[in-house]
């Protein structure tokens, strides 16, 4: 037909004829005939678009888009879907937000085709907050619409949002299919969601999916994940048909969730059958059992078919084989297996450092001169880029051994920002070898705003804190008076105003909203007092709720049993002066302790310590 000149003047022909390539995966031989049509339509250019992103060729996609566009044709519901897809499938994050714009300049993103894209596209980003908001402001969904949102939560490592959006589904009028419950159950897996995954094992048995053996492995897996062996070694054995991934999904799952013992029970049972052959993933869980159950003869054997197989230049298996050795109590064996390994990254490194930990051999773990080694060898042989606590930890040893020169010169030489702990370790360094004018260096970049004590100290005196030692009695040092103010409270404070001064009715106000907030009306008690009961941190920080008289108005006094210190939480901030104490309650910011005062947050509460006095409060 080329040949004859037919396709040349039958543009409908030449259509269908680059449609049906495109459909079949063969776009150079669509593109060919695409490029001899003189006018092309929409259609024409939606199907190569389309071509293009359904066949892993999302670039050409987005570069025909581009050409469509020059060429005066507008994209429509038929063409958005698969340009977005394109930039989901290649990351472009800024490419599909504009394109995001243009759908909504367009009106089309109320159609449920474009809004699927739209959700799909923002789950590839990781986009999660986006997506879900698209996906509530769609006005029409359907099942692709449920799933699309179900495997993004999941893939971006929210399964118990999947799992909740799930209950919403099960009571909306969509009907749940296969690929909804192969999305959600690596949710159940990754939770050990156990009721979950037995509701959905008993959904598709009421169902008319069929029960295969895809569905069986995944159910192990989540049966395992969730230390219900018992359930994946029934299924397992219903299986009509086991391949390597269900062996290894049970004797993993045994492994590091049930009976180490099952786990190499079952071993044994593969090889037994002679029907399959161990791999990389089922002879690791078989170390890992080895080093549960310190089967170290059991772990030899299993060396020597990891060497038999060929596995054991592997990094990921030399580790293991570390940690089962030294596990096992071998270190002799450990050290064989880390001098053997051909490639070494920071987690093999860290196993073999940290057996000679376990078996009480620090200076063979770490002297100065091997942590240097091991420092050099992680960056220069190994490409592995030191991070903040590898520098911290360097500093550290160089300056135990008194190189602070060389320490501070690693500090300047650092790739990365050093934080207050590479300056702590100096500074500590400094202070044991007597280093006056480096502790000075360290200690400056060592402070932030309110980092320091002294900072905290001079913070609540520039706000009016001025320490009264005179209700220290003991007969010590003007400092050390200030010191024991930190087990001062604001029980002296208080009882060294007169009745009726304002930081009591302050004070009073105060305990009324905090008792009445945590407590709640109850019956009026014999006595005109308020007890409270000391609470422990462990217990709950009011034991009861405070009583109310009759007439329903709080009592004018309130009894307290064990009262230092007093720390009142409330979200008002009320500054309470009394002889140059005053303690202040905040609805922001984290627990902030200075000497004479407290500052906390949480809900409205009295957290009390005991102490042998008690006191009369009265406004």
């Amino acid at each position: 037909m080329i040949t004859c000149g037919v396709l040349i003047q039958n543009t409908y022909l030449n259509t269908k004829l680059c449609a049906m390539y495109a459909a079949s995966g063969n776009m150079p031989a669509a593109r060919v005939i695409f490029d001899g049509i003189v006018l092309k339509s929409s259609f024409l250019w939606n199907v190569m678009v389309r071509g293009y992103a359904c066949n892993n060729c999302s670039l050409d996609s987005l570069v025909l888009y581009r050409d469509m566009l020059s060429f005066g044709r507008g994209a429509d519901n038929f063409t958005y879907p698969f340009v977005l897809m394109a930039c989901g499938h290649l990351l472009l994050v800024e490419v599909g937000e504009r394109i995001h714009g243009e759908v909504v300049v367009s009106g089309f993103e109320s159609d449920v085709y474009v809004a699927n894209s739209l959700v799909s596209m923002y789950s590839k980003f990781g986009q999660m907050g986006i997506a879900r908001n698209l996906f509530d402001r769609m006005p029409q969904r359907d099942l692709t619409s449920w799933n699309t949102m179900l495997s993004g939560y999941v893939k971006n490592g929210y399964p118990d949002v999947a799992l909740s959006l799930l209950s919403l589904l099960s009571v909306s009028d969509v009907r749940m299919d296969r690929a909804t419950l192969v999305g959600v159950l690596p949710a159940c897996a990754a939770l050990g969601a156990v009721k979950q995954g037995k509701e959905i094992h008993a959904y598709i048995l009421r169902s008319s999916l069929e029960f295969d053996g895809f569905w069986q492995m995944l159910l192990i897996d989540v049966y395992v994940n969730s230390n219900f062996v018992i359930g994946a070694r029934r299924l397992f054995e219903r299986m009509s048909e086991r391949d390597i991934i269900s062996w290894n999904a049970l004797i993993s799952g045994c492994a590091a969730y049930g009976d180490p013992m099952e786990c190499l029970s079952l071993f044994c049972l593969m090889n037994s059958e002679g029907l399959l052959v161990a791999d990389v993933i089922t002879l690791i869980a078989v170390l890992g059992a080895c080093d549960r159950t310190s089967a170290l003869q059991f772990g030899r054997i299993t060396h020597a078919y990891l060497i038999k197989r060929g596995f054991d230049k592997e990094i990921i298996v030399g580790t293991a084989l570390i940690d089962m050795y030294v596990k096992c109590g071998s270190l002799a064996c450990s050290c064989h297996a880390f001098d053997e390994m051909e490639s070494k990254n920071l987690i093999s490194w860290s196993a073999m450092v940290s057996g000679y930990g376990l078996h009480g051999k620090g200076k063979e773990a770490i002297s100065f001169n091997e942590g240097k080694e091991l420092f050099n060898q992680m960056s220069d042989e190994n490409s592995i880029k030191p991070s903040i606590e590898h520098y911290s930890c360097m500093v550290d040893l160089l300056g135990r051994a008194g190189q602070l020169d060389e320490a501070y010169k690693l500090i300047m030489d650092m790739d990365i920002r050093p934080n207050a702990d590479v300056w702590a370790a100096l500074l500590s360094a400094c202070h044991t070898h007597r280093n006056v004018e480096l502790a000075e260096i360290a200690a400056l970049h060592l402070r932030t705003d309110g980092l320091m004590s002294i900072e905290s100290e001079e913070a609540a005196r520039r706000n009016g804190y001025t320490p009264d030692t005179s209700s220290v009695f003991y007969d010590v040092a003007d400092d050390a008076k200030e010191d024991l103010l930190w087990d001062h409270s604001e029980k002296a404070s208080l009882l060294s105003c007169n009745a009726g001064n304002m930081s009591r009715l302050l004070a009073f106000v105060i305990v009324l909203l905090a008792v009445a907030a945590s407590g709640g009306a109850q019956e009026p008690a014999a006595s005109p007092e308020l007890s409270t009961t000391t609470s422990s941190p462990t217990s709950s920080p009011i034991s009861s709720p405070a009583p109310i008289s009759s007439t329903g108005v709080l009592p004018y006094s309130i009894f307290f049993s064990s009262l230092i210190p007093i720390s009142i939480h409330i979200s008002i901030v009320i500054p309470i002066h009394c002889s140059n104490h005053f303690f202040t309650s905040t609805g922001s910011g984290s627990p902030v302790e200075a000497r004479g005062h407290r500052m906390t947050r949480a809900f409205p509460q009295i957290v009390l310590k005991p102490t042998p006095r008690t006191m009369i409060v009265q406004p």
